[in-house]
Order: C-alpha cells, then structure tokens, then sequence
C-alpha cells in the first residue's frame, strides 16, 4: 500500500473513532448535556433566570447528577449568541459553595 492510501485512511479512521467514541457516551450517560458534566443528569432541581443589562438573559440551572454529584450549568442567551458553562461539583465543594451564597446573601442584606 502506497503512502498516499495509508495517510487519509489513518486521519479517516481516528476521525471516526473520536466520532464512535463521543456517540457512545452520549448513548451510555443519556444525552450532549450528560457528557458535558461527565455523569447522568437524575433531575434538574431549579433554575435561576436573570436579564441582564444588555438585553441578553443569563440562567443558572441546577441539576442532582448520579453518584452525589450537582451540576451547575450558566447559561447566556442573546440575540446573537447562546453560551453554556458546566461546572460538577462534589458533596464538599456544593457545601461550601451554598455557605459561601449564603454569606454573601446575609451581607448583602444586612447593608
């Protein structure tokens, strides 16, 4: 076999291994989002929505992900762009990060 058949064959095939790859667990976890956060999403606790300044809405989304996890998900929206940022946190980071909401809240309320 001739250089010229091997190379393209080569790029060919490991495209469609990391093709195969990503479709399988996006199959196994249950969908795009699921992959994002690297576990099965069990349930979407809530959202927080806010519009910001410029016209754009910006959401975060909570969800109770399988194994304990929680997944935090930003989402940006505007008429010209949507964004999304996963974030999966563990038991102790969630616990430190709804002490450190909290603070922030009882501060802010207290001025």
């Amino acid at each position: 076999m001739s250089l010229s058949i091997v190379i393209p064959l080569a790029v060919f095939s490991i495209f469609a291994i990391t093709i195969a790859w990503f479709a399988l667990k996006i199959v196994k976890l249950g969908g795009i989002r699921s992959v994002a956060f690297g576990a099965q999403i069990v349930r979407t606790v809530g959202e927080v929505a806010h519009t910001d300044p410029k016209g754009g809405t910006v959401a975060l989304r909570v969800h109770a992900l399988a194994g304990g996890a929680v997944g935090l998900e930003l989402v940006t929206k505007s008429s010209y762009s949507y964004k999304a940022l996963t974030m999966t946190l563990p038991a102790a980071p969630t616990k430190e990060l709804i002490s450190l909401l909290q603070a922030a809240s009882n501060e802010r309320f207290a001025a």
